[in-house]
């Protein structure tokens, strides 16, 4: 690193809109104050024409939750959820919680491990706040490249490719995986599913982007067949607008019914039977049309106004995922004068916030090499997207002059 380099860094990271930043979410929260924010990967995109007719009928849906009990308003809601995602199994199974967000659920799993005195790994990179949470909860964590277990789950060769695996009491996976994008086959997930059960390993697995996978399958039938030890989260925070209103599913294996129940019982009694019937109307009006429509359409179309934007630049669509379907964009910068942290700190200062790629290798941050990526949100209003996209145009074509000079 030049000297001009990490004044530049050790700038930017203790004193970048003047806080400091020292996680993913600290830079998200910093996005928020900034006009353009392209940083969290939360949905914020504009009202889908298709659901304008559920704003129009909330209060039908408030007086619909308020003559609901409790427990009929978290049975209807799961049972809309499996219809979504197309999974039979799931629509009279009966272990299940709902959280407030995502973060509180995978909090929860934190807990259990903890609980139950299991070490875990966890892949890498993906966002910081699982290995933060995991870590703040006592759990002793590892990591593994997610390439890397993907690779060998496709080829079932995991015992032969990845024999440490053995040694973990639990394994972490976020499926697609933020921010790289890569999936599993149904046959690699398969793999994954049945060397866990012959190792007695808990499966974890955060289903937070599940929505942006394009080759679906019902994993559910496979884990619940299978009779492993899992617990899997789902989210609505990252597909729909719906002003950060959201809920968490999470499915449970019998096995962990009676600690994770006790665990949840300390901290939640239930959530909102409102919030819960607005996000089924989501749910059920997304299956009527379909995601293609409603969702991955408006993705695509983002994805390449971005790419072609960075065309020629030193910034890249990371090879790794060129492929993505995620609302969510991995570039790797092609350059030794800038890092991942520079480029933030020149973005802001254009009022335009991503973030910096070396968090999400929480496990790795000091390896220099992981300090060439930044990642780009694409689901935002598209006056906010056309705004920051413009930006990072006219910042890219400081790159182009530079190359040709």
């Amino acid at each position: 690193m030049t000297a001009a380099l990490k004044i530049l860094d050790n700038f930017a990271m203790n004193k970048f809109g003047n806080s400091q930043l020292r996680t993913l979410t600290d830079f998200e929260e910093a996005g928020l104050r900034t006009t353009f924010c392209l940083a969290d990967g939360h949905a914020y995109q504009d009202l889908h024409p298709a659901f304008s007719k559920i704003v129009d009928s909330l209060p039908i849906i408030w007086n619909n939750a308020a003559q609901q009990s409790i427990p009929e308003g978290e049975r209807l809601f799961s049972f809309s959820y499996s219809n979504f995602i197309n999974s039979n199994i799931l629509k009279n199974y009966k272990n299940f919680k709902i959280c407030p967000t995502a973060s509180n659920s995978i909090d929860l799993v934190g807990t259990v491990l903890n609980h139950l005195k299991l070490n875990a790994v966890l892949i890498e990179p993906t966002f910081d706040n699982l290995a933060l949470l995991m870590k703040r909860r006592g759990v002793n964590l590892d990591s593994i490249k997610d390439i890397d277990l993907f690779h060998a789950a496709e080829s079932n060769e995991i015992e032969n490719y990845l024999p440490n695996l053995k040694n973990y009491g639990a394994l972490f996976l976020v499926h697609p995986n933020n921010p790289t994008g890569l999936i599993l086959s149904e046959s690699a997930f398969k793999n994954i599913v049945t060397f866990c059960k012959r190792n007695q390993i808990i499966l974890v697995i955060d289903n937070c982007f599940r929505a942006y996978r394009r080759n679906i399958f019902d994993d559910y039938n496979i884990l619940l067949e299978s009779s492993v030890s899992f617990m899997a989260l789902e989210d609505t925070g990252k597909v729909w607008p719906t002003q950060d209103l959201k809920a968490s599913l999470v499915y449970f294996s019998e096995d962990l019914k009676e600690i994770f129940c006790e665990i949840y019982n300390e901290v939640y009694l239930c959530v909102s039977n409102f919030s819960l019937g607005i996000l089924s109307a989501f749910f059920d009006e997304t299956a009527k049309i379909g995601l293609q429509k409603t969702i991955w359409d408006v993705v695509q179309t983002r994805r390449q106004m971005l790419r072609k934007v960075i065309e020629d630049s030193k910034l890249s669509v990371s090879m790794i995922s060129k492929n993505s379907n995620l609302p969510v964009e991995w570039l790797r910068y092609h350059g030794t004068d800038k890092n991942d942290i520079a480029i933030c700190q020149e973005l802001s200062q254009l009022n335009l916030a991503v973030l910096p790629g070396r968090h999400f290798y929480w496990n790795s941050s000091h390896n220099k090499a992981n300090h060439q990526y930044i990642r780009v949100s694409l689901m935002k209003r598209k006056n906010i997207f056309l705004s920051g996209i413009n930006i990072l145009q006219n910042y890219c074509n400081q790159f182009i002059r530079q190359i040709k000079q």
